[in-house]
């Protein structure tokens, strides 16, 4: 009886240890797998944190320190002839022509021949400062960078030094967006054109389902009514036939303001980008022998569509220098690619 009672207290003490070992082996599991849970946990909400912050870089744009000051020290080497284009309240701009004479870490010096009666008043003021380098191949590359003046030196003799902030950022871009591109036809989405609809109170109506059905459009492959003749960033051309032109109701003046939807395919991301833009008539030109006319448009103003809305529009932020930057970048990816294509600039 003794021996079988030492016998099953031995057998309750295996069990009673093994279901011991086993808890513990369990709560183990359990501590893992809750710390693993919490890593994944922490890995995908970083995740969506980094994603939520990516901040957009346009084409173009040069944002090392050491890449911008390595393109400026080019320039100064090659005594590249640099514009410098004063800021003012009006659209006329004063512009001067200079040269790179020093750099160091913070600050960019400008030599100029050509100013009269400088003017303290300009400290503070900022310029942009447009040039061109060369790349590896010996293509040209245009900059321009925006940078404020902090020292203004004489030297003699009509010549004096401006001292810039060594800038943040070049971006690769031809003054006053004079960069335009032909577009390949497969790039064209989609054109459409109304003119500018106001209201009582002279503001924009901007729900576009008011404003009827298109003056003027191109569908590919439906309706060619205009043509896109070039585009930038700070415009674009558009070709209308004789015919079409005498049906679609427009005057054409100087100074009319035209609503133009814009579709554009982004090779790059492999989707179409939609623009809506208030633009002002430029320069319309009637050829003498077709009547076909050519429209010169410049951007006014961005809107883009309300989300979850039945055809509301709001106004995105004014237009720096009535440029739209993703237009001209698309443009400046065009040029590029046509330049490598076929040779062209």
């Amino acid at each position: 009886m003794d021996k079988t009672t030492d016998y099953f207290s031995e057998i309750s003490r295996s069990f009673t240890h093994s279901t011991a070992s086993e808890m513990i082996s369990m709560q183990a599991i359990l501590v893992l797998l809750i710390v693993v849970l919490v890593l994944v946990g922490v890995i995908i909400v970083m995740w969506f944190r980094s994603k939520k912050n990516t901040v957009y870089i346009p084409h173009g744009w040069v944002l090392e320190p050491q890449s911008i000051q390595k393109n400026l020290n080019e320039a100064m080497e090659l005594r590249s002839k640099m514009e410098l284009q004063f800021h003012s309240e009006s659209n006329r701009r004063r512009s001067t022509f200079c040269s790179l004479y020093e750099m160091s870490a913070d600050t960019v010096t400008m030599e100029c021949s050509t100013l009269k009666n400088i003017s303290r008043n300009w400290l503070g003021k900022y310029v942009d400062c447009y040039f061109r380098i060369q790349d590896e191949h010996h293509n040209p590359l245009h900059y321009m960078f925006t940078s404020p003046i902090i020292g203004i030196r004489p030297v003699g003799n009509d010549i004096c030094h401006l001292n810039l902030a060594m800038p943040n950022k070049l971006e690769l871009k031809q003054k006053r967006a004079a960069l335009r591109v032909d577009p390949p036809d497969q790039y064209i989405m989609g054109i459409a054109l109304w003119p500018e609809k106001l209201l009582s109170d002279a503001t924009h109506d901007m729900n576009f389902k008011n404003w009827g059905k298109p003056v003027l459009s191109y569908i590919p492959g439906k309706r060619a009514e205009i043509r896109l003749v070039n585009v930038s960033a700070g415009g674009l051309k558009l070709h209308v036939k004789r015919q079409n032109a005498k049906e679609c109701g427009l005057s054409f003046n100087i100074g009319d303001r035209l609503f133009v939807l814009l579709d554009l395919w982004e090779p790059e991301a492999g989707q179409r980008n939609r623009y809506w833009l208030l633009c002002r008539l430029q320069m319309p030109y009637i050829d003498f022998e077709t009547r076909d006319v050519d429209l010169g448009l410049q951007f006014m103003r961005r809107a883009e569509i309300v989300d979850n809305s039945n055809g509301e529009l709001f106004w995105l932020s004014p237009l720096r220098d009535n440029e739209v930057d993703e237009i001209g970048n698309w443009a400046m990816k065009r040029h590029l690619e046509l330049y490598r294509e076929k040779g062209i600039e």
